[in-house]
């Protein structure tokens, strides 16, 4: 794990978790290490967030994102719960701004 990832868990969790015990902070950061690194594993097998122009779905993080998510609701391969979550998500993503997220934790290395 890099530097900036660890930073980013751990600047995460202290804002979440300001106040709570030590002992449980310590463990939810080690959770939240343990299941990034399973999550690269399972997700950085997808090379492409989208597909190209005239190119397929499948493999790209947005339709195996929406898979999983279709799958976990008992709509497996049907496209409104396949697609919706991804959207969704989408925008989070947009609203969080994530090159300012990076640049600021970068400034704190």
């Amino acid at each position: 794990m890099s530097e900036l990832e660890a930073i980013s868990i751990s600047s995460v969790i202290d804002v979440v978790c300001h106040g709570w015990p030590e002992d449980k902070i310590k463990k939810i950061n080690e959770e939240c290490r343990q299941n990034y690194i399973i999550s690269m594993g399972e997700w950085g097998q997808c090379k492409k967030i989208f597909p190209e122009k005239g190119e397929g779905l499948g493999g790209t993080l947005f339709w195996e994102f929406g898979s999983v998510i279709a799958e976990l609701a008992g709509h497996e391969k049907d496209p409104a719960y396949m697609f919706l979550p991804t959207e969704l998500s989408t925008a989070v993503l947009i609203d969080l701004n994530p090159d300012s997220f990076i640049a600021t934790m970068n400034n704190r290395l």
